[in-house]
């Protein structure tokens, strides 16, 4: 009995179950690893815009991504690259609950490429709801998102009725010729 009273009391006094480590540190590898540093979400922070009443769709001027249109809880503090000792920003704007989709108290990255051509690192991130994929290219010391994409995201607007008419659009130099043939 007091085994159940101690599980018990675990699982509601426990962390959250989105309770991810604030500080993280993923070896790719010998020479690389993705160094994160995590915060709670906090909306009085940041610059917020709603494409409807009850969706979120921008923070600070970017597209959400992790969840599906409601409020973030987590966030990132910093995000880097550590290459030979290098370090390397990584954009993270508009990521928000990163939580890997195969274990919510970590996050998930993997090396995709190290060749001449530069590092490549991807990150699959989701917080049940809303999974995405954020891939970053780094050469030289430097970096660039090359891809931020979802799975399960809204759309931004709502799509049109099965009653709205969608009319092909014409070159307008085949128009002319056309009308100029029918006029001879």
């Amino acid at each position: 009995m007091k085994l159940l009273a101690s599980a018990v009391a675990l699982l509601l006094l426990g962390p959250p179950a989105h309770a991810l480590d604030p500080r993280q540190a993923i070896a790719l590898g010998e020479r690389i690893r993705v160094v994160a540093e995590l915060h709670d979400f906090n909306a009085s922070e940041h610059a917020l815009y709603y494409c409807t009443e009850e969706r979120l769709c921008l923070v600070d001027g970017y597209p959400v991504f992790g969840t599906s249109g409601t409020m973030p809880k987590v966030g990132f503090k910093q995000l880097v690259a550590v290459i030979d000792n290098i370090v390397v920003a990584l954009d993270h704007r508009g990521m928000f609950n990163p939580w890997s989709p195969i274990d919510r108290e970590a996050l998930q990255f993997s090396l995709i490429s190290n060749d001449d051509n530069g590092v490549r690192i991807r990150g699959e991130f989701s917080d049940g709801t809303a999974a995405y994929v954020a891939e970053w290219l780094l050469v030289g010391g430097v970096s660039a998102r090359v891809r931020l994409d979802c799975t399960g995201c809204l759309p931004l607007t709502p799509s049109p009725s099965p009653s709205a008419r969608v009319e092909p659009v014409s070159d307008d130099a085949r128009t002319r010729r056309t009308d100029a043939s029918a006029k001879r």
